[in-house]
Order: C-alpha cells, then structure tokens, then sequence
C-alpha cells in the first residue's frame, strides 16, 4: 500500500518539526465505516480535541482581529461553568488534548487559569495558543510546565514592526517571556512545553515575514512555522491577494538558507489559498469525500459565550452551533439530536464544495482519512510516538 500523503498541517522552517496529517489515525474511527458500507452516523464517540475559549478580553489591538466585534461585547465563562465543563470533560466526555485558544486572550481570564492547567492535565494533554505577553504569571507559579505546548504567534521582529501590527510596545515582555521558559527547560532537563513560534503573515506582515522568521529561528524554540492568517466575521483585509501570495513564493523561493530540497515544499504548503490551489496552479484541487473530522467527532470547540461548534470556519454563524452551555450541560448537548444535525450538514457543506479551505483546520486530514478508508496508507502508527506526531491535538 502506498500513496502520496498531503502536506502536513505547518510549514516549519526544517521539514522533521512539520506536524504531519497521518496522526489523525491515532483515532481509529474511520474503521467504524467499512468502504462497502453507506455513510451515516454510527455511534457517539467523546471529542478527541477540545478548543476552550475562556475570555474575550485580549490584551492587544492588532490590526488583523477576526473577533473585534465579538470581543467588544466581553463575554467569559464564569469559574463555576468553567468547573462544570472540566468536570463533564473529565468525567463522561473524555478528550485526548485541550487546547486553551483565543479569540481573546486565554491568559487575560479573570479566574485562576493556573488551577484549571493543572487540573486538566491530570487526565489529558494540555496547549494554549497565546499572544505571549502574560506568560509570565503561569511562569511564575510553574503552570507552565505543565502544559503540552504553547504557541505564540511572530507580528514583528522589533518592537517598532510588532507595534505596527499589535498597536501595543509588548514585543521585549513576549521575548522575555519566551526566554525564560526555554531557560526553565534547559536547566530542568524537561520537554515540555514545546515552545512553537508561529511567524503569521497578513496585509501588513507579507513583506517583513523573513525577517521576522530569522528573528523567530534565533529565539530557540522547539518549532517555527509560517502561516497565512484568514479573514473571518466578513473581514476582507487580513487575508494576503494573490499577487501578495505569488510575492511570499518568489521570495521564499529566492530566500537563502532554505533547504534545497525542502523549499519547494515550504512555499507550497504557505501560500496555497482558499481552493487548495498554488498561484501558478489554476487546476482542480483534491477535495475530501465527507467531513469526517464531524462525522467522527474529532472536535469540540467552546466559545466565551458559551455556544458549542464542532469547526472553526462556523463559529460566528449561530447555524451551526450545538448549544450553549450556559444554557444546557454540555453531557445533554454532545450526541443530541441538534449536535447530530449540524454533523449531517456539515458533511453537506463539504460535499457541496461550500467549504473555504484556507480556513479549514481540517481537510487534509480528511484526505488522509479517506485515503486509510480506500486501503491507500497503513493505518497504524507508533504508540510511542504518539506525543511526539502531536496525536492528542486535531
């Protein structure tokens, strides 16, 4: 058996950081749809990831927001739903990774965020994806070590360029910050967390994103990777043109010291855009069978307010939510009769080529789901390497 596998799931600076899509077999799931067999809904599995957004609130005004509207109204889970929704998680609904995600700034809640990374790292892997700058806190109190990883996205390279982007002068408190955890590391000997810096190029970045990837490579970190950033609640001035995509190629193409083997890869997997497609490539791109990240109910994602999604392209359209967990527990809304509609439309949606694919998390897993389904790729994958493929985070 073999088959070529889509890219992987970053574009980092060395291919062996590259998170790859084949770890999505870790689940197993897709055995439960024999390729002679219909689709539809075969059981109720617990969320294998699940995204928590705890604030709204953020401690920078980056140009780029995709959540400005949404953060103007400050929502937040309160401590006693965010006790309620670990203990469900713990209890009846246990998922393989959590990831503190933004939207806000996760670190800015106004509860002890400290106490939950502890608790929920006693039953699953723990990440955040965090502006950086109040790392310091969870520094100070060892938290920190307690997390899987930790992403920080890279808007600048000093602190003149990361101000133009983020409106705030934090760029020497997120350097510091960086450092001190790699300096706890080294002088304990420990992995974790894997420090991922993520160098994210939008309308005002394009130009600077060397730059800015040279200063991200000096700081140490476990992974650097490069990412076009989207736009999302309607924004339509983040996302790079494509004469701004087919810059970024030519000029990681001509960049030097790049892998020469590797380079094409690199500039490939950046600058794809919303149909999968390359600049210089106008043909038909490969699309997944079904959504199976729904259909096997990879994902849950809990936002500030409450509402329940199962993708991120969907989150600020009310459609496609299961329910809100201010409103009902989360145990009542995960494999209702709601949560299993909006997995069929989702499947829909992708089946009808509705789905923007540059904002997709998820669609080369898919692939790679369909592919194990067709006998294409082994389906099996090292258990011992199963931290270190990122198997707990889909």
């Amino acid at each position: 058996m073999s088959a070529e596998i889509p890219l992987p799931l970053t574009a980092s600076l060395h291919p062996e950081k590259n998170i790859g899509v084949e770890k999505v077999l870790y689940t197993g799931r897709i055995s439960q749809y024999p390729l002679d067999e219909n689709v539809s809904i075969s059981r109720v599995f617990p969320p294998w990831t699940v995204g928590l957004s705890p604030t709204s609130r953020c401690t920078r005004e980056c140009f780029f927001c995709s959540h400005q509207e949404r953060n103007k109204k400050g929502s937040f889970l309160t401590e006693e739903k965010m006790d309620e929704v670990v203990t469900n998680l713990h209890e009846q609904l246990p998922p393989k990774g959590v990831i503190l995600a933004g939207g806000g700034e996760p670190t800015f809640w106004q509860g002890n965020l400290s106490l939950y990374i502890n608790t929920l790292s006693k039953f699953c892997s723990v990440g955040i994806d965090t502006n950086g700058t109040l790392l310091g806190k969870f520094i100070d109190d060892g938290s920190i070590s307690k997390l899987f990883y930790a992403t920080v996205p890279i808007l600048g390279h000093d602190r003149e360029s990361y101000k133009k982007v983020c409106g705030k002068d934090q760029f020497g408190i997120i350097d510091a910050n960086l450092h001190k955890i790699l300096t706890i590391k080294k002088e304990t000997g420990s992995k974790y967390p894997h420090v991922n810096l993520k160098v994210a190029i939008n309308q005002r970045t394009y130009r600077d994103f060397i730059p800015m990837l040279r200063y991200a490579e000096s700081v140490g970190a476990d992974n650097v990777f490069v990412r076009c950033m989207n736009n999302f609640e309607g924004r339509t001035d983040i996302d790079i043109t494509d004469d701004q995509r087919q810059f970024v190629y030519e000029t990681v193409m001509n960049a030097p010291g790049f892998e020469k083997g590797y380079v094409k890869v690199f500039a490939e997997n950046l600058v794809r855009n919303q149909n999968n497609v390359l600049p210089e490539d106008q043909s038909t791109s490969i699309r997944p069978s079904h959504c199976w990240t729904a259909l096997l109910m990879h994902n849950m994602g809990i936002k500030q307010n409450g509402d329940v999604f199962l993708c991120v392209p969907t989150t600020d359209d009310q459609e496609y939510s299961i329910g809100n967990v201010n409103r009902t527990k989360l145990t009542e809304l995960w494999g209702s009769p709601q949560h299993l509609d909006i997995i069929e439309k989702l499947d829909k949606r992708m089946q009808s080529d509705h789905c923007d694919l540059s904002k997709c998390r998820h669609y080369r897993l898919n692939i790679v789901l369909d592919m194990a389904r067709r006998g294409l790729i082994d389906t099996v994958l090292p258990e011992d390497q199963f931290l270190d493929r990122h198997g707990p985070f889909l």
